[in-house]
C-alpha cells in the first residue's frame, strides 16, 4: 500500500513539474529580429574604465581571453551582451568572443535575435560587420 502511494505521489509530482515547465517555456520571451549599430566592448573593461578609444588594446586582449563581450549601442547607449549560436543541429549557445574579437573597440552593425528585459539586453547574433 505504501509503495503504491509513493509511486502515485512521484507520478503526480512529475506530471505537475512537466506541466509547470511547459507553461514556463511557453511564456518565455521570443527574440525579435533586428540589428544594432554600436561599438564592440569587453564588458569588464568598459564597466571599470568607461572609455573605449583610450583602452582599445585592453578590450581586444580581454575579449581574446574570454571575458564577456557586448555592443554599446550608438542610438540608445544600451549595452547588448552578445551570444552566438552555430547553425549546426543541436548546437549550444556560445559566447560571441571568437566572432567579435577582430572588431574590438570598433563600430559594427550586428544582426540577430534581440532579447530585451528591464535590466539586461542580449543579442543572439548571426552576422556582424564593420560599420
Amino acid at each position: 500500500m505504501k509503495k503504491g502511494i509513493a509511486v502515485f505521489a512521484t507520478a503526480l509530482v512529475l506530471t505537475l513539474g512537466m506541466t509547470w515547465y511547459n507553461a514556463a517555456e511557453a511564456q518565455a520571451k521570443k527574440g525579435q529580429k533586428g540589428f544594432i549599430v554600436g561599438t564592440v566592448i569587453d564588458l569588464a573593461t568598459y564597466g571599470m574604465k568607461g572609455q573605449i578609444e583610450e583602452v582599445a588594446a585592453a578590450h581586444k586582449t580581454r575579449i581574446e581571453q574570454g571575458f564577456p563581450v557586448g555592443i554599446l549601442e550608438d542610438e540608445t547607449g544600451e549595452i547588448w551582451v552578445c551570444v552566438f549560436r552555430n547553425s549546426a543541429p543541436a548546437s549550444h549557445l556560445e559566447t560571441g568572443n571568437h566572432k567579435l574579437e577582430e572588431f574590438a573597440a570598433k563600430k559594427v552593425v550586428c544582426q540577430g535575435l534581440k532579447y530585451e528585459s528591464k535590466n539586461l539586453n542580449v543579442i543572439r547574433f548571426s552576422t556582424v560587420s564593420e560599420y
